[in-house]
């Protein structure tokens, strides 16, 4: 607990032209005092401060409201797997891809999660809110059908949630046509 309290004292009311007193009031002193923090995030000394954080060592650390600069700068990220999802056999009709699974990494839990069509034809998402999607579409005889989603994932932090996107390709079609790839 001294450890916390230290790097708390000296982050707040530091003489380092990095602490939050030196900051806010242009001053390099440690009689410098912050009261009123507004909600939101604001980056001091590679440490956020989000809804309202009191700099309490103790609460703050069991409340989540500060994490570290580099959790939420490039530290959320999200990967898909697979990367594409396609369906591409014989016959026309209704054609669903197999599905695909968005994973984030950082962040504040729970996530949510939007998938949007980002170029292409429709191929819609089976399920626009969740991690695991499969996507349909109808295809003509002979005809296939590409496009690109995106998956937008928020997480939970308060005041400014972090946000990241993965893209995966999708892809439908009939190929029982002859003759198509034929060389």
């Amino acid at each position: 607990m001294s450890e916390w309290y230290d790097f708390f004292e000296e982050l707040v009311f530091g003489s380092s032209d990095r602490s939050v007193g030196t900051i806010l009031s242009g001053l390099n002193t440690t009689t410098a005092r912050t009261n009123g923090l507004i909600a939101g995030t604001q980056e001091v000394a590679d440490v956020l401060i989000t809804d309202r954080g009191s700099l309490n060592a103790a609460q703050d650390a069991q409340d989540g409201n500060i994490t570290t600069a580099s959790q939420s700068d490039g530290g959320f990220t999200a990967s898909a797997s697979p990367s594409s999802a396609n369906n591409i056999s014989a016959g026309s009709g209704s054609k669903t891809t197999g599905s695909v699974t968005v994973t984030p990494v950082g962040g504040v839990t729970p996530y949510t999660y939007a998938w949007t069509k980002k170029s292409g034809d429709d191929i819609p998402a089976d399920s626009a809110s969740a991690a695991t999607t499969t996507f349909t579409g109808s295809v003509t005889t002979g005809e296939y059908k590409f496009a690109v989603y995106t998956c937008t994932v928020t997480d939970s932090t308060g005041g400014t949630p972090l946000t990241t996107t993965v893209d995966v390709g999708v892809s439908i079609g009939d190929n029982s046509v002859s003759g198509i790839g034929a060389a």
